[in-house]
């Protein structure tokens, strides 16, 4: 393929950067490397696929190459390119972008010893145990009677069950009782997570009390930066777990830094020296613990909010971390206070059907701190509508920011009311 973009651009270094599967939060990814002067690559993973309507912008790359399982195959088809970096677009590049770094030597590569412990969730918690990270109770299991016992036995009810390796809440239950147990086992063994990939097991975990967080980092050459932290807000219903909105975590309020240092200590136990990671942490009092951890940007990601409230964003950041990791490193060194104040809000669908006209987004555009709103689902008539049971079926997220944060708290009621309120009533 040759690029619409690349005949109009001359300024380019003659090193490549090489994208695996860049969807979802990727998408933003081969934009910035090309602002860069940095050609870009993409490989697509065959055999898993992230859903959801951000489709890889394969007129920013030179080439797309499919990846049938063949990775001798694959590296003669990029020998024709000097390759400076390789990473993960999205959660399904991450384990191919491990091997195929690993096998073209780049100095950017994570290894693949713990490339497993960096998708599969089980894996993942007992490589914090073994260096002594602070983790859940956590337990791979093929049926709902093996998790019903172990929940008696030793990890107690509640009990969490979800797939080993997924992402957006797929399919995670919070069981109170072993019918529960059952039913959310059921919906998983045998089984396609929302990669595409049949689940050959199950996860259950320890359930976690207190306040949940996201924090969002990028690491140059075994050094971790945090960039951001977001308390999370969720709701249950049937014991699904939802998120409603998410606040931004100031660096001066001290949950910032216990957060920031266990991440850290994730980070190490996981080997992710180079690129981005989004972890989710249960923190109860001030003592953390890891949900889960991904070797990729957060998806949901909204560029322009958080380099208008931070000053930088996981995009440009992973970019400068690859491109030049020492003044990486020693911009980011201080972190300084939020200017104003940020919160983004999950719009939920309360039924599926169709649009018989589009969603009234000018009645949120017009709150007053309305910053932007990215839609995963469309709002136009006649395009169809997903009752919202998961992160991947929201209909879309509104980034709020204003100096007030009781202007957000004012606005978040708001976009609830309005929902409450005719919002959804094209569907049918």
């Amino acid at each position: 393929m040759t690029s619409i973009y690349m005949s109009k651009i001359s300024t380019f270094t003659s090193e490549v950067i090489c994208l695996v599967d860049g969807t979802s939060s990727g998408i933003y990814l081969a934009p910035a490397f090309l602002a860069a002067g940095y050609r870009c690559v993409h490989i697509t993973n065959t055999f898993e696929s992230f859903p959801g309507p951000s489709s890889v912008p394969l007129d920013y790359f030179e080439e797309d190459i499919q990846f049938d399982g063949d990775l001798h195959e694959l590296q003669k088809r990029l020998a024709k390119y000097r390759i400076a970096h390789l990473m993960a677009g999205s959660e399904t590049g991450v384990e191919l972008a491990d091997q195929l770094s690993t096998a073209l030597g780049l100095r950017s590569s994570n290894g693949i010893e713990l490339s497993l412990a960096r998708r599969d969730k089980f894996v993942m918690q007992e490589a914090l145990r073994r260096a002594g990270v602070p983790s859940p109770q956590t337990k791979t299991v093929l049926s709902g009677e093996e998790v019903i016992a172990w929940a008696t036995a030793s990890a107690g009810w509640p009990i969490v069950v979800k797939p080993p390796r997924s992402a957006g809440t797929d399919r995670v239950r919070i069981c109170k009782n072993e019918e529960e147990v059952r039913g959310a086992c059921d919906a998983i063994i045998g089984k396609k997570n929302m990669l595409g990939v049949t689940n050959t097991g199950i996860l259950a975990q320890q359930f976690l009390e207190g306040n949940e967080f996201m924090v969002n980092s990028v690491s140059a050459q075994g050094e971790h930066r945090i960039l951001e932290i977001w308390r999370s807000h969720k709701y249950m219903t049937g014991g699904i777990p939802l998120y409603d909105h998410l606040d931004l975590v100031c660096p001066s309020e001290h949950d910032y830094a216990v957060l920031a240092s266990y991440t850290v200590q994730v980070l190490q136990a996981l080997d992710i020296r180079h690129g981005p990671a989004h972890a989710e942490v249960m923190m109860k009092g001030d003592k953390p613990m890891l949900i889960e951890c991904a070797a990729r940007l957060q998806g949901n990601i909204n560029p322009a909010a958080l380099l208008r409230v931070t000053g930088s964003n996981q995009i440009i950041d992973s970019v400068a971390s690859y491109i030049s990791p020492h003044r990486f490193l020693a911009r980011t060194k201080l972190l300084e206070p939020l200017n104003e104040h940020c919160k983004i809000v999950l719009l939920l669908s309360p039924l599926s059907g169709v649009l018989a006209g589009p969603l009234p987004l000018e009645r949120i555009e017009g709150l007053a701190s309305f910053h932007s709103l990215r839609l995963r689902q469309k709002a136009t008539a006649g395009s169809p509508i997903t009752q919202t049971t998961d992160l991947l079926t929201t209909v879309g997220s509104v980034y709020l920011v204003h100096d007030d944060a009781m202007q957000l708290d004012r606005d978040y009621a708001a976009i609830r009311d309005i929902e409450g309120n005719g919002f959804y009533a094209n569907i049918l």
